[in-house]
């Protein structure tokens, strides 16, 4: 959806961006030639709106489209999570069912992209603007998720690989939590 709108559609074609929909994520991982690795942000845009420094919080539960489109090709699902990349902004608080969450949810629907109301840190001394804050970010990695190639996977089929991988991506968060002083997660 983010593909639709001009200037931003080149913008992140110049970053890599491709759009996030089915027929252009089967058309990359299955090139003859290979070579390609996606890194799709299953939670989206819903996630961004409830991102917060010291906070972790993945939604994740109810989006399985991502691991049916990776039973349908036979693709590895390798879980990795980057620890301290919710502390590079910090965003105006917009909890569950207040104003600016309406309004948020609302402009999303509209235009198809939410609106995040972020800030940094300012240029030239500045105490407010939209440079991240230093803050290291250190991705962790997990063992890939070998997946059998099914065209037409079942509901349980799906249930049970997307159980798996979120069960993975848990076990990789409490593994490492300790070594960049985080406590946990709500997925």
């Amino acid at each position: 959806m983010n593909f639709l709108w001009p200037l931003r559609r080149e913008y992140m074609e110049l970053l890599g961006a491709v759009s996030c929909s089915r027929e252009s994520i089967g058309y990359l991982i299955s090139r003859p030639e290979g070579g390609n690795a996606l890194v799709i942000v299953a939670g989206g845009a819903e996630e961004a709106l409830v991102s917060q420094p010291d906070t972790h919080r993945i939604v994740l539960r109810k989006r399985k489209g991502f691991v049916k489109v990776a039973i349908q090709y036979g693709t590895a699902l390798v879980p990795s999570y980057s620890f301290g990349e919710v502390d590079i902004f910090r965003q105006l608080k917009n909890e569950e069912g207040s104003t600016l969450r309406r309004i948020q949810n609302a402009i999303g629907n509209i235009f198809t992209f939410t609106t995040p109301l972020f800030y940094g840190r300012g240029a030239l001394g500045l105490r407010f603007g939209f440079i991240p804050f230093q803050r290291p970010i250190c991705t962790v990695v997990g063992c890939p998720i070998e997946i059998e190639k099914n065209e037409n996977p079942t509901d349980e089929e799906l249930s049970r690989v997307h159980d798996r991988y979120v069960s993975e991506l848990l076990t990789l968060f409490e593994e490492h939590k300790s070594s960049f002083d985080m406590f946990s997660c709500s997925c």
